[in-house]
C-alpha cells in the first residue's frame, strides 16, 4: 500500500512540475541601445572628435588650483541622458578634487542636446552613462607603475 501511495505522489508531483513548464510563455526579447554622443566624427578646433572622451580631452582644462596643489588621478562622473537627449542628475563617482569635479561637469553640460537617448524596443528612455578622465601632472606619470610601487 505504501508503494502505491508513494508512486501516486510521484506521479502527481511530476504532472505538476511538467505542467508548469508547459504553461510558461517565453519572454519577449528586449532590444536595448545605450545613449550615444551624437557629435561624433565632427571637428573641434581642428581636431577630429569621434567620442565623448575625445570631446572631454579637447575641452576640459586642468584647473590651476588643482595643478598647483598636485592633485592627480581618475575622475569618474555619472549622469543620465534623458529621452530628449539632455543631461541630468550628475553624480561624482570618483573625485580627484572639487575643482576638477566642477570642470568636468561644466564641460559635460556643454554637450546638452548632443546626445541620442537610449532606446528600449525603439522607445527613448532615460539611462545612466558614465565617463572617466585621467588627470596627470606629468606626461611621464604611469599610474600602474605608481600603484605597484605603493603596494610594495
Amino acid at each position: 500500500m505504501k508503494t502505491k501511495v508513494v508512486f501516486l505522489q510521484c506521479m502527481i508531483l511530476s504532472a505538476v512540475v511538467f505542467g508548469q513548464n508547459e504553461m510558461q510563455k517565453p519572454l519577449p526579447e528586449i532590444e536595448v541601445i545605450p545613449p550615444k554622443f551624437s557629435a561624433a566624427e565632427t571637428f573641434w578646433n581642428g581636431k577630429k572628435i569621434e567620442s565623448i572622451d575625445d570631446y572631454l580631452k579637447a575641452n576640459v582644462e586642468y584647473p590651476e588650483k588643482a595643478l598647483n596643489d598636485g592633485y592627480y588621478g581618475t575622475e569618474v562622473i555619472q549622469f543620465v541622458v534623458t529621452p530628449t537627449g539632455e543631461l541630468a542628475e550628475f553624480k561624482v563617482i570618483n573625485s580627484v578634487c572639487r575643482d576638477i569635479d566642477e570642470e568636468v561637469v561644466r564641460v559635460l553640460k556643454t554637450t546638452n542636446g548632443s546626445w541620442k537617448p537610449a532606446l528600449v524596443n525603439s522607445e527613448p528612455v532615460p539611462m545612466a552613462k558614465e565617463v572617466s578622465l585621467v588627470f596627470v601632472l606629468n606626461e611621464s606619470d604611469d599610474f600602474v607603475s605608481m600603484a605597484k610601487s605603493y603596494s610594495k
